[in-house]
């Protein structure tokens, strides 16, 4: 008996064990792509699959993870619009599509900050903006519950939702396989993820994203439990700056704006310094922001992420102690967007920004 595409999500669409649900329970929800993660020991799901299936939408990118690792699979499916299925599905052989008992062993991760979710009882939500990390404890705190989930039965299943099922979805996945020790180090995790994710290995590739996996790793292992540290803003130096005619900085703590700086008009030299008026106290997640109202270029032009825990525990490979100042320097690569210019159109190759920091402030 084959399957009507409209009544099935379809997670698996190479191995030949296939999970299928229906997708009532998405629509409503709006689901745009989802990664699935479950035990490989998983008995009552197992089908299967004689069948062949076939991408429906070629511009949509299919997602396989052979294996996630020894004792997990993530499986993911791209969809389209409010269609939650992609795939057409040819002579299936009698898959066992997930009844209403089955529902029950199915939780899903909602990680988009712009969703609207009304599947209720079965949704967690971790959001976090597209393009960003998250927050540094909220990573922690899905970590926890994925584990719980998926200890609690043998059958039970993780559906993580985000826009794309790449970027995000990477943090949490890569963080999870620190978390569980499927790996000992940040860079053999998002490796991994981004072979197993992509063709290209381009799966996690915004660096404050891949920073917070690398910071979540130090974390598993650091004697220090995470807390807020509160830290000062005193100068931002930005060497070899873009190439735009002026710019302006805006400072955030959790999303919420602390200090947007005048605008700079950029000289000839190759460094600007821009001192705060004032030093600046930020504590725990910091999103340093940088924008232009150039003829040629407007808007935003680059920003990153760095966390106060790790800058004054000295965690964070990028920091110096001179004297009572605590440096963080990020290069171009190290930069969110101003990694991707390749042709130098905007930022020269040696751009490179530092955050001077204090702790204290004197007396």
């Amino acid at each position: 008996m084959g399957i009507q595409e409209s009544n099935i999500i379809l997670f698996d669409n190479v191995q030949p064990s296939i999970i299928a649900l229906p997708t009532t329970w998405l629509v409503e929800a709006g689901f745009s792509a989802v990664v699935v993660i479950f035990s490989k020991k998983r008995s009552k799901l197992d089908v299967n699959n004689r069948g062949i299936m076939r991408l429906r939408l070629n511009k949509l990118i299919e997602i396989d993870y052979d294996s996630l690792c020894n004792t997990h699979n993530a499986k993911a499916v791209m969809c389209f619009g409010s269609a939650v299925y992609s795939n057409t599905i040819y002579h299936c052989g009698d898959p066992k599509v997930a009844s209403k008992n089955n529902k029950e062993m199915f939780q899903f991760w909602e990680i988009m900050a712009t969703q609207s979710i009304h599947l209720k009882g079965i949704v967690r939500c971790f959001p976090f903006d597209d393009h960003n990390p998250p927050l540094f404890e909220m990573i922690d705190q899905c970590c926890k519950n994925l584990r719980q989930w998926l200890s609690e039965d043998i059958d039970n299943v993780v559906v993580i939702h985000c826009k794309a099922g790449k970027g995000r979805t990477g943090v949490i996945i890569s963080a999870y396989l620190l978390f569980t020790n499927m790996f000992h180090t940040a860079s053999d995790a998002l490796a991994f993820y981004d072979k197993t994710r992509t063709s290209d290995h381009k799966g996690v590739t915004i660096p404050s994203q891949r920073r917070y996996v690398e910071y979540y790793h130090k974390t598993l292992y650091s004697p220090k439990d995470y807390s807020l540290i509160p830290m000062f803003i005193t100068e931002i130096i930005i060497d070899h700056p873009p190439f735009v005619a002026s710019l302006y900085i805006v400072v955030s703590e959790r999303n919420n704006i602390l200090y947007t700086s005048k605008e700079y008009t950029i000289p000839k030299n190759t460094q600007i310094t821009i001192a705060l008026p004032t030093p600046l106290k930020v504590e725990g997640d910091i999103n340093l922001e940088f924008y232009t109202k150039s003829i040629l270029v407007k808007g935003k032009l680059c920003n990153y992420w760095f966390n106060t825990f790790f800058v004054k525990n000295e965690n964070d490979a990028n920091v110096v102690v001179n004297d009572f100042f605590y440096l963080l320097t990020y290069k171009k690569n190290e930069i969110d967007k101003a990694v991707k210019d390749k042709d130098e159109k905007i930022f020269n190759n040696e751009f490179q920004v530092t955050t001077k920091m204090i702790a204290e402030l004197e007396d």
